[in-house]
């Protein structure tokens, strides 16, 4: 454990594991084993405007790995102001929506990517709609619920015009 964990920590359990099919480098572990000799993994460099990392447990997954997140372990991490901007999370959403093109097509293919992409462009657009639906509704009642909502709504709609961006030529301009 760390050191001084029993302070803020809670003793009783990290919480439940859930499977994941991908996941980020943040707060990770994983065996040696999966980078290791000439069937070892790499991280795709190409991905210049990020996601490699989501990539690389992706194919991982896709060799057998098993991915587990607790989504109540404690986390910790600096969130410098201006990162708290919708500028910069909208440009985040769209990146990501980019990196999951790249990822999709990569890995399943043109054809299947696509079918994905589909789906998840979908499922974006129907929470933006719903989450900036809500957001405008709300905000005469509670103010910063009612922002925060449509600020939601914005970034997923973000997220789902990043999915398609690149097929029609629209790319970030660099990772941030």
């Amino acid at each position: 454990t760390v050191a001084g964990a029993g302070s803020w920590m809670p003793s009783s359990s990290f919480g439940e594991a859930h499977r994941r099919a991908t996941c980020a480098t943040s707060n990770v572990l994983f065996r040696g084993s999966l980078i290791v000799g000439a069937s070892g993994l790499r991280f795709d460099e190409g991905m210049k405007h990020g996601g490699s990392d989501t990539e690389f447990f992706m194919r991982a997954h896709n060799k057998g790995a098993k991915i587990f997140a607790i989504y109540d372990a404690m986390v910790f991490e600096e969130y410098p102001a201006e990162r708290k901007t919708l500028r910069y999370e909208f440009m985040r959403s769209f990146r990501v929506g980019a990196s999951t093109n790249y990822r999709y097509r990569k890995n399943y293919g043109n054809f299947r990517g696509i079918y994905f992409l589909a789906g998840r462009v979908t499922s974006k657009s129907f929470s933006a709609l719903s989450s900036a639906l809500v957001g405008f509704f709300a905000f005469p009642f509670s103010r910063t619920f009612g922002i925060r909502r449509f600020k939601r709504g914005m970034c997923n709609a973000a997220t789902a015009f990043g999915c398609i961006g690149p097929m029609v030529g629209i790319k970030p301009g660099r990772y941030w």
